[in-house]
C-alpha cells in the first residue's frame, strides 16, 4: 500500500499543532515566580499555583494534569491523590 506523498507533512503538522500549545504552557509556567517561591521549603501556600494550573487546564482540553514536583518530595497538583505506594519523583529507585 502506497503512502500519499502529503501524508508525512500532514502528520508533522498535526503533531506540531498538538505539541506547540503544550510547549507554550510549559514556557509560560517557567516564568512564574509563584512556582519558584514554592521551592523554598518554608513556603507552603500552594493556592496560587493550583489556581494557575486550573486556569491553564481549563483553557486547554489536551491538558489533564499540570504539576510541579519539588526536591523535598512535595507534589503540587489539582485533583490528584497518589496511592500510598507511589514514590516521590526525587526518591532514588535503587
Amino acid at each position: 500500500m502506497a503512502v500519499a506523498p502529503w501524508a508525512p507533512a500532514f502528520a508533522g503538522h498535526h503533531i506540531r499543532g498538538y505539541v506547540q500549545p503544550l510547549q507554550s504552557v510549559v514556557q509560560y509556567l517557567a516564568t512564574k515566580d509563584v512556582l519558584r517561591r514554592l521551592m523554598d521549603t518554608d513556603y507552603r501556600d500552594e493556592s496560587q499555583a493550583l489556581e494557575l494550573f486550573r486556569v491553564l487546564q481549563d483553557a486547554n482540553p489536551n491538558i489533564h494534569f499540570i504539576f510541579a514536583a519539588y526536591e523535598d518530595g512535595r507534589l503540587v497538583i489539582n485533583d490528584y491523590l497518589p496511592p500510598p505506594w507511589v514514590r516521590s519523583p526525587y526518591t532514588p529507585l535503587v
